[in-house]
């Protein structure tokens, strides 16, 4: 039988910050919210979000559409789009109008600026509910997004849904790949941390399906010492073995084995906050500390909410020189983790 509730999983509060983790197959979203941020994309998960909401529970929400160097005629992106328009349950939907390169996917900087001004004043109070739907968006925009939303508003009510895929059908390496060609290695913008660079670095890779970014930043940055996470329980069940496979060439080069590896399950972003708490407090003082998230969303919110509350940390993203759009549907649960 599907389940038809919201299970809660996991409650934490770190450094003041309170979170707590629910699963579900199916159930609706009772909350109201003062504020929505929704993110189109090509696989037809991001619809999924409108099918919580029973009538206009949001006053205000913001669509935003990426772009990229040349236009997306995708007929299943722009589908995805006008059925978004048409689902959004909210009193005012803000969509910007795009001019020539307006929210290029590549402008990670001039797109969060502009993602922040779009926010209506009166959607910025202490006790405001702000509801994000991280399901369509890459890591980059996720992490910064959590660092901005601190800036102006200090005291957050954060309802973020990520909607599981369904890998189940995954089974070659070419299917794995997400994006294409490495253009170049940035910080995470708000997160180039505050290291002493008299001292060692310690890496901390949070592991995908596309090794040959894991294997790249490796050999650019060279690390004194490496951990690497990799999502077990997955959303499939070949779902480790498939990260570990595309990852052989890295976990040789690092000379990590299979009893070295330390496992996360792929929903819990909790989970991934201690882990990463664990290393850190280890090694505070000694060394630098980076995260890189290659691997689930998930896995990237939990880096980038540790990140929130040690602003000393640095968080790095490889920039790819395309996008692939891919379609994946829609696995079999959604989480939603509240933040405050």
């Amino acid at each position: 039988m599907m389940q038809k509730k919201w299970t809660k999983i996991e409650e934490e509060s770190f450094l003041g910050m309170n979170i707590s983790s629910y699963r579900t197959e199916s159930a609706m979203i009772e909350d109201n919210f003062d504020f929505a941020l929704i993110f189109n994309s090509y696989d037809s998960r991001s619809l999924e979000y409108a099918k919580l909401f029973n009538a206009k529970q949001i006053n205000n929400a913001v669509l935003i559409n990426f772009q990229s160097d040349k236009p997306v005629k995708d007929t299943n992106y722009n589908k995805n789009k006008e059925n978004l328009r048409l689902l959004i349950k909210a009193d005012n939907i803000i969509e910007p109008e795009y001019s020539e390169n307006k929210f290029d996917i590549f402008d990670y900087k001039r797109n969060i600026t502009d993602i922040l001004a779009l926010i209506p004043e009166d959607a910025i109070f202490n006790g405001a509910k702000w509801f994000i739907d991280i399901t369509g968006i890459p890591n980059i925009y996720l992490i910064s997004l959590l660092k901005v939303f601190k800036q102006i508003y200090p005291s957050p009510d954060l309802h973020i849904l990520n909607v599981s895929g369904n890998y189940q059908s995954i089974d070659t390496e070419v299917h794995m790949h997400f994006s294409k060609g490495i253009s170049k290695d940035i910080y995470i913008p708000y997160f180039a941390g505050q290291p002493d660079f008299s001292k060692p670095w310690k890496y901390i890779f949070l592991l995908g399906f596309e090794g040959d970014r894991s294997l790249s930043i490796l050999k650019k940055c060279e690390p004194i010492s490496c951990v690497a996470i990799v999502a077990d329980p997955g959303y499939a069940h070949n779902y480790k073995e498939m990260a570990l496979k595309n990852n052989e060439c890295f976990l040789k080069e690092v000379g990590l084995k299979n009893d070295d590896l330390i496992f996360s399950d792929v929903g819990n972003i909790i989970e991934i906050y201690k882990i990463i708490n664990n290393i850190y407090i280890n090694i505070k003082g000694e060394m630098n500390l980076c995260i890189v998230p290659l691997g689930p969303k998930t896995h990237a919110l939990g880096a980038g909410l540790f990140g929130y509350v040690n602003s000393e940390i640095s968080i790095m993203y490889q920039v790819p020189q395309k996008y692939f759009l891919k379609e994946i549907k829609r696995g079999k649960y959604m989480w939603l983790y509240k933040i405050k």
